[in-house]
């Protein structure tokens, strides 16, 4: 399940940390849609587990895999291709990739955005905004 970064409950909230400073009435919308969003992710993981363990097959055979990566065996037991099951695990790991860049992003602009507001330790070293690239360095560099 590792293999599920945008599945994973409570990782869609982040993408609700960017709107807080845009919507009216923040303090009420960001955490009442954080919960939703939340179990609405849970619903999605959940209904994913169980299509994964549906199609498990022998778990002996999904266990003592030669490949040491089970998810890898539960898909090609499903498929019986090897390019289908190489094609499937490419793209999760394409998925967790790009998840990771975007939850890099986040949590720079977050610690940018505390930081301006003075509630970050060293404030003033994270909320500098360089004047050559327009962005905030530190926040980026530090994560």
């Amino acid at each position: 399940m590792s293999m599920y970064p945008d599945l994973a409950p409570g990782s869609i909230v982040r993408g609700l940390m960017h709107a807080g400073e845009e919507v009216r009435n923040s303090e009420n919308v960001v955490p009442q849609s954080m919960v939703i969003a939340f179990f609405i992710s849970g619903a999605m993981a959940f209904g994913a587990s169980i299509a994964i363990l549906f199609s498990v097959g022998d778990l002996h055979t999904i266990l003592t895999t030669s490949t040491n990566y089970p998810i890898i065996q539960i898909f090609y037991t499903a498929t019986q291709s090897k390019g289908a099951t190489t094609a499937i695990i490419s793209g999760l790991m394409l998925t967790s990739v790009f998840s990771t860049f975007g939850l890099l992003a986040s949590a720079s602009r977050l610690t940018w955005a505390l930081a301006r507001d003075n509630s970050f330790p060293l404030s003033k070293y994270f909320a500098h905004v360089s004047v050559t690239t327009c962005t905030s360095e530190p926040p980026a560099l530090s994560i």
